[in-house]
């Protein structure tokens, strides 16, 4: 079985989670300010806000991280970690290809 770096996954990974935390800080920094202007209303519509942003961005990327495809074939493929655990991999039984997903804790140079 061949190990290869998977063409997007990571980038597109870590740019949707970086983009929806900072929304996610925004809603709770704007609730906090709000509630500090005395704006009771606004301030717990952006606290929920952060909450519903938070918790779906969570269950978005597990959803994303447990259904990769193939980028040879395009099947479903079965995400794990890898032996070492400091990061995640997608092995193809079709083409029989582990891709490398590129996030974890393992520095790649």
């Amino acid at each position: 079985m061949s190990t290869q770096q998977h063409p997007l996954f990571g980038k597109r990974f870590q740019a949707f989670f970086l983009r929806a935390w900072l929304l996610a800080v925004l809603c709770f920094g704007g609730g906090l300010y709000a509630h500090s202007q005395g704006y009771e209303v606004l301030a717990w519509v952006l606290v929920w806000g952060f909450v519903i942003s938070a918790v779906g961005t969570l269950i978005y990327l597990r959803y994303c991280l447990f259904n990769v495809s193939c980028p040879a074939c395009g099947s479903a493929t079965q995400t794990t970690k890898d032996d070492s655990q400091r990061r995640w991999v997608a092995r193809c039984k079709k083409c029989d290809i582990t891709w490398d997903l590129n996030i974890g804790t393992q520095v790649h140079y």
